[in-house]
C-alpha cells in the first residue's frame, strides 16, 4: 500500500491531530480500527449472502453487530480506547454465539470465538491483562457450548450442501483476515523492538570499545603525566641544589637559565593538560571570529617559546575573514601545530620557515600550516595524532599536542591531513566546517618573525 493511501486509511482510523504517547498503543488502536472494519464488512457480507439466499430473517442480527463494531469504531477515534475494544469484543462474542447455536456445527462459526481470543489477548495487550483473560474465557466458554449444545436463536431454514460451503468459505476468509490482522501487527511490533535492540546492542558494544579506550587512555594519561610532571620538577630541584652549592656568578647565571627553562617546559606541559581537559569536557561553542586577530594572539603566545626566535613565520589570511566557529578549540588547533613547528625547527638549515594559510569556501574553513623542519619518520605518520606519541628521539615536548589537536579538530566535525619528508618539512592540513560572516574584502601577505 502507498503512503498517501496508508495515511488515508490511518487518519480515518486514529483521527487528525491525535497524540499517542506510546508506538505500541497507536498500532493496537490501528488494530482495534481494523478489527472493527473488518466486522462490518463481513456482517454486511452475510447480510448480502443470506438475502439471496432467502434467509431474510438473519439480516437484523447482522446489522445490529455492524452497527455495535461501527460505535466501536467510533469510540476507538474519540480516544476511548478501552470501551471500544470492550464493546467490540462482547459484539463478536455475542453475535457468533447466536449464530452458532442455531446453525450446524458444520459451517464453522466456532473459528471465530479463536481469533476473538486472539485479538482480545493481543489489542488489549499486558497493560490491561485482567479484561484480555476475561474475553478469553468468555471466548472458549461459548465455543464449547456451541459445539455441544443447539437451541436456535435465529430462525432455522432448510440448510443446503452449497449454503454450508458458501458459509465455511466466509466464515475462512472473515477469520483468516482477521487473524492477519493480529498477526501483523504481533510482527511489526516485534520487528520494532528487534531493530531497536540490536541497535542499542550495535550502540552499547560501541560504547563500551569507547569506554575501553577511554579507560586505556586514562591510564596511559595518569602514568605519563605523573613521569612527565615528576621528571622537571626534579630536574629544577637538582639545579637548586647545585646553585646552592656554588660560589661562581656564572655558574649561579647558568643554573638559573636552566631553572627557568624547565619552569617553561612544565608550564608548556600544564597548558596541555589544560587545552586536553578543554576540549574533553566543554561543548561546542560557536561564534563570528576575526581569523587574522586570533591568528596574531596565537603568535604573540608562542613568541618566547625556544627557538620561536630563529623562525619566520609567513601568514597568508585575508584581513577581514571572519567565520562561525569555535575559538577555543580553533585557538588550540592554531596553536599547537605552530608549537610543534618551532619545536621540530631543523637548526641546520640556514632559515626556519613556517607558512599559515587560512581560507574559507563552501562554508569549510580550510587552515595550512607548512614548515621546513626536520620532518617526521614514515613509520611514525600513522601514529603522531596518538596520546604520548614522540616523533623524534630528541623530542622534549609533552607527547600530547597533536593527540589534543586532532580531538579538538573532531570536536568541530573536521578532518586533518599530514605529508611528511625527512629532513624535507611537514605539511598539515586541518578542514572544519565554519559558516562564513563580514564579506572578504581584502588580503594580507606577511612574513613576520614568531
Amino acid at each position: 500500500m502507498s503512503s498517501p493511501l496508508r495515511y488515508f486509511f490511518r487518519s480515518i482510523i486514529v483521527g487528525e491531530d491525535q497524540f499517542i504517547l506510546s508506538h505500541t498503543q497507536y498500532k493496537r488502536i490501528l488494530l482495534t480500527g481494523q478489527l472493527c472494519f473488518i466486522t462490518i464488512v463481513i456482517c454486511l457480507v452475510y447480510v448480502f449472502f443470506d438475502l439471496i439466499s432467502g434467509r431474510p430473517d438473519a439480516w437484523p442480527f447482522q446489522i445490529g453487530c455492524a452497527a455495535l463494531a461501527f460505535t466501536s469504531f467510533v469510540l476507538n477515534r474519540r480516544r476511548n480506547f478501552t470501551a471500544a475494544k470492550f464493546l467490540l469484543g462482547l459484539t463478536v462474542n455475542g453475535t457468533v454465539f447466536l449464530f452458532a447455536i442455531s446453525e450446524p456445527v458444520e459451517m464453522g462459526l466456532y473459528i471465530y470465538f479463536i481469533t476473538a481470543s486472539l485479538g482480545a489477548l493481543v489489542a488489549f495487550g499486558y497493560e490491561e491483562k485482567l479484561l484480555a483473560i476475561l474475553f478469553v474465557g468468555i471466548s472458549s466458554t461459548l465455543a464449547i457450548i456451541s459445539m455441544f449444545f443447539r437451541f436456535p436463536v435465529v430462525p432455522e431454514i432448510p440448510y443446503s450442501e452449497s449454503y454450508i460451503k458458501m458459509n465455511v468459505l466466509v466464515n475462512f476468509i472473515g477469520s483468516g483476515g482477521a487473524s492477519v490482522c493480529i498477526l501483523y501487527f504481533l510482527v511489526s511490533i516485534n520487528h520494532r523492538w528487534e531493530s531497536a535492540l540490536n541497535k542499542n546492542e550495535r550502540t552499547l558494544k560501541e560504547k563500551n570499545i569507547e569506554l575501553t579506550n577511554l579507560n586505556g587512555n586514562l591510564d596511559r594519561f595518569v602514568y605519563s603525566t605523573s613521569h612527565d610532571l615528576r621528571s622537571p620538577l626534579k630536574s629544577l630541584k637538582g639545579l637548586i641544589n647545585l646553585t646552592r652549592l656554588s660560589t661562581e656568578q656564572g655558574n649561579v647565571k647558568d643554573l638559573l637559565t636552566e631553572m627557568t627553562a624547565r619552569v617553561d617546559h612544565l608550564e608548556k606541559f600544564i597548558n596541555d593538560i589544560a587545552d586536553y581537559s578543554r576540549n574533553r569536557s566543554q561543548g561546542v561553542v560557536q561564534h563570528p571570529l576575526e581569523v587574522k586577530k586570533l591568528l596574531n594572539e596565537v603568535l604573540d603566545s608562542i613568541r618566547y617559546f625556544p627557538g620561536a626566535a630563529e623562525m619566520l613565520v609567513k601568514v597568508e589570511v585575508e584581513e577581514s575573514l571572519v567565520v562561525v566557529i569555535d575559538s577555543t578549540r580553533l585557538e588550540i588547533i592554531l596553536s599547537n601545530l605552530l608549537s610543534n613547528a618551532i619545536k621540530y625547527r631543523d637548526t641546520a638549515k640556514e632559515k626556519s620557515l613556517v607558512l599559515i594559510r587560512m581560507e574559507h569556501a563552501n562554508d569549510l574553513l580550510v587552515i595550512t600550516v607548512e614548515d621546513n623542519g626536520i620532518g617526521i619518520p614514515k613509520e611514525f605518520l600513522t601514529r603522531i595524532f596518538d596520546m604520548y606519541t614522540r616523533a623524534h628521539e630528541q623530542s622534549q615536548g609533552s607527547g600530547l599536542g597533536l593527540y589534543i589537536m586532532k580531538e579538538a579538530v573532531e570536536k568541530l566535525g573536521g578532518k586533518v591531513e599530514v605529508a611528511s619528508e625527512v629532513l624535507g618539512g611537514t605539511s598539515f592540513k586541518v578542514t572544519v566546517p565554519a559558516l562564513p560572516g563580514v564579506s572578504d574584502n581584502s588580503q594580507s601577505l606577511e612574513s613576520r618573525p614568531a
